[in-house]
């Protein structure tokens, strides 16, 4: 069974999609949970982890999906966005293929609005 869709505001989304784009590699860890923190409010972080860790992989990327239009809508709103998730991928050092192929992803979902 297929859980219901949340409803997310613009912070709980960013939250959210730092949160995805955090276990992209697969490896999920202080650094970058701290850089997260930072970024976003401790009631938000711990509400979108708890939502990140209810859902299956394909879950999320429906979440993040539904709330496309979310996504920083100025091109100055979209290049912070995206310099904080390329920010978030070189906190542990390595900034891998699938991280990339997901940061192109949300640039193509940005341009489906």
């Amino acid at each position: 069974m297929t859980p219901p869709q949340p409803q997310l505001d613009k912070k709980q989304f960013k939250a959210f999609l730092l949160i995805y784009a955090a276990h992209v590699d697969y490896h999920y860890d202080e650094r970058e949970e701290a850089f997260i923190k930072l970024n976003v409010s401790e009631t938000h972080y711990q509400a979108t982890l708890t939502l990140h860790e209810a859902l299956s992989d394909y879950d999320c990327l429906k979440v993040i999906a539904t709330h496309k239009h979310l996504l920083e809508s100025t091109p100055e709103e979209k290049k912070k966005m995206e310099t904080l998730i390329t920010q978030l991928f070189l906190v542990d050092g390595k900034y891998t293929r699938g991280e990339k192929v997901f940061l192109e992803f949300i640039d193509k979902l940005s341009k489906t609005m």
